[in-house]
């Protein structure tokens, strides 16, 4: 596009170091989990096992807190949860 500014030119912002995680595995993984083995006994075990899925695939590297992993869990534990 001619006369575009140079701000259209600059590369997109990325996370800062260690925040970048596989969300997007992640959500794929806790499908399968659900559909392979149903939901888990309790959202700690939940978030302990989404845990260990970062630290295997990340070799320990970039994991993040149970804090987040609880927050993003939290709307997908309560709907599983609830009576259909």
């Amino acid at each position: 596009m001619s006369g575009s500014s140079d701000k259209a030119r600059r590369p997109a912002a990325r996370a800062a170091p260690g925040k970048d995680y596989d969300w997007d595995g992640m959500y794929v993984a806790i499908i399968r989990r659900v559909h392979e083995h149903g939901v888990p006994a309790s959202q700690a075990d939940w978030v302990s096992e989404v845990q260990d899925w970062f630290v295997i695939r990340s070799e320990g590297t970039a994991v993040p807190d149970e804090r987040t992993i609880r927050r993003r869990l939290t709307p997908i534990w309560r709907a599983l949860r609830e009576p259909a």
